[in-house]
């Protein structure tokens, strides 16, 4: 590979850089219950976030035993995923019960949610009924102005069944590849997510298919190193032997690819 394209290379690998939540909408940072802290485009539920245990550590919670497996329903067998659904019906739940004309407005996006997520909201009824009645009585706010068409559009997408091609860290970096290298740019824009999906359709388009071709086929290797059911780590190595960190996101179970 010659120097130039090395160099366009890594500055298109760069502008997708730290890239999470998406454009213009407004970020919220929020303590996890593994102490780290994270940034999402809805307001923190200090109470969700408190149920998650640390990424492998030991489960401890009433009436749990070394051996003896906790109940369903436990708040202890939340992972990252769940809580966040658990999160977004909390908000859903709260603003059809007391924001007038929302449950008219929802009804569609609503009964697509509860189908995608049946699961989840099943093995969490009673902890689900729990945080809405604190939502609405105020012991965990959410304010009525977050009961917009806004939290609809950005719910909607999250009601609809996922892309098979996407449920893998390793599916979705090998359909970016070949994405690259069939110079399909929408098929790369698929696989994004936040800030990396905006710049990647400002940027990628001054790149001929060529350019794009010649990156698909410098690289050489991946594998993912760290992850859970909301984020994953990996690592790319080029035929310059360069090795460069990537990260994904989990968005209703598709992993996007969120920061090179």
């Amino acid at each position: 590979m010659k120097l130039p394209l090395i160099r366009t290379f890594i500055t298109l690998l760069l502008l997708l850089a730290g890239a999470t939540g998406t454009a213009s909408a407004q970020m919220f940072t929020c303590k996890q219950g593994d102490g780290r802290t994270s940034f999402q485009q809805l307001p923190c539920d200090e109470a969700l976030q408190a149920d998650l245990p640390a990424p492998g550590a030991p489960v401890a919670g009433a009436g749990a035993t070394p051996g003896k497996p906790l109940p369903p329903g436990s708040p202890q067998l939340l992972t990252r995923g769940k809580r966040e659904v658990l999160q977004l019906t909390t908000m859903l739940e709260r603003c059809r019960a007391d924001e007038p004309g929302f449950a008219e407005r929802s009804a569609t996006v609503y009964v697509a949610w509860r189908q995608r997520h049946a699961a989840t909201l099943q093995e969490f009824d009673r902890l689900l009924a729990a945080k809405v009645r604190e939502a609405r009585r105020g012991v965990a706010p959410i304010p009525l102005e977050m009961c917009s068409d806004d939290l609809l559009r950005r719910l909607e997408p999250l009601a609809r069944p996922p892309d098979s091609r996407l449920d893998t860290a390793e599916k979705t970096w090998n359909l970016f590849v070949t994405a690259l290298r069939s110079g399909n740019r929408d098929m790369a824009l698929r696989c994004l997510t936040g800030r990396a999906e905006v710049r990647w359709k400002e940027r990628s388009e001054r790149a001929s298919d060529a350019d794009l071709r010649r990156m698909a086929d410098a690289i050489r290797a991946f594998k993912v190193q760290w992850g859970d059911d909301y984020l994953k780590e990996a690592l790319v190595a080029g035929d310059n032997d360069r090795v460069s960190g990537v990260a994904f996101r989990s968005i209703n179970e598709e992993w996007k690819l969120s920061e090179f």
